[in-house]
């Protein structure tokens, strides 16, 4: 915590990997559902085509009385009712089981089918009885049955899609709150303050010193502006100091020369003057004190 308080490059490096991470955390998750629905198709066509199968089952034995083969034909019917019902798609997808209530449901089907169905069918074609009410009313149950076992896979499949949109507005939302957040700190704490460093360094271009940051954060640029008003601080102390001296050169410079210049002009009076030195070298003396 100490890090990204005090360093602009490690935020914008965390924000960079917060949004990367959640981003291939929720294409993992949408891969690893995506996958898991793989076989519910497969599980809801196979489940749909026990109905049809329980269908032809009630049409061959109201056709039975008149079709010659048409015990054969109930023989292969609930031969392969059975295989697809013992069918390992019905039971489990590609990474996990079924969940509880499917499972619950599936056993039902099957303890209906062994135990009621079954029986049923072959004593109607052992005895070779053509009143088949009890049989068709009861296959009608099972279809019934197998309705419900059809909508519950279908409500699986439909609450895995509604994962996958949940999971993905989630992480959406996460990450546009995070693009926020590092949008509003690099334009506090790197636009703004880039931006007051410019004009800085152009006061500075102009000898005007008197412009500070005022930088409060403890990051690179916060460190940056400081080290900044600190040197112009020592610039405008030294500048003034050179002007100061600069200031005191040149006003010897000027006494001197007036000096020179009075001794200069004395000399043409004192030379020039005759015989009375007095008289000539005291206004000279004068000026020159």
């Amino acid at each position: 915590m100490k890090s990204l308080r005090h360093s602009l490059v490690t935020r914008i490096v965390a924000y960079l990997l917060a949004i990367s991470g959640m981003a291939i955390i929720s294409i993992s998750l949408t891969m690893v559902i995506a996958y898991s629905s793989k076989g519910d198709a497969t599980a809801i066509n196979l489940a749909g085509s026990l109905r049809l199968t329980s269908a032809q089952i009630i049409e061959e034995l109201q056709e039975r009385a008149e079709a010659e083969n048409s015990s054969t034909n109930i023989n292969q019917l609930v031969e392969s009712l059975t295989a697809r019902l013992d069918s390992p798609t019905l039971y489990q997808g590609p990474l996990f089981s079924r969940n509880e209530v499917i499972l619950e449901q599936l056993d039902e089907l099957q303890q209906q089918w062994q135990h009621t169905l079954v029986p049923a069918l072959e004593q109607v074609l052992t005895l070779n009885t053509v009143d088949t009410r009890q049989s068709k009313a009861a296959l009608n149950r099972f279809i019934v049955d197998i309705d419900q076992f059809v909508t519950l896979l279908e409500n699986s499949s439909e609450a895995k899609v509604r994962l996958i949109s949940a999971i993905q507005i989630l992480f959406l939302v996460l990450i546009g709150f995070l693009l926020l957040m590092a949008l509003y700190d690099v334009r506090h704490n790197l636009v703004t303050p880039l931006r007051q460093l410019m004009v800085l360094s152009r006061e500075a271009g102009k000898r005007n010193f008197h412009h500070r940051s005022h930088f409060r954060s403890h990051d690179e640029l916060g460190q940056l502006g400081r080290t900044f008003d600190q040197m112009a601080s020592e610039l405008n102390t030294s500048y003034r100091e050179l002007e100061a001296r600069v200031f005191f050169k040149q006003s010897e410079l000027e006494r001197h020369i007036k000096a020179l210049q009075i001794i200069h002009n004395g000399s043409r009076t004192l030379y020039g003057g005759g015989n009375d030195l007095c008289a000539s070298a005291a206004p000279m003396l004068r000026e020159l004190e």
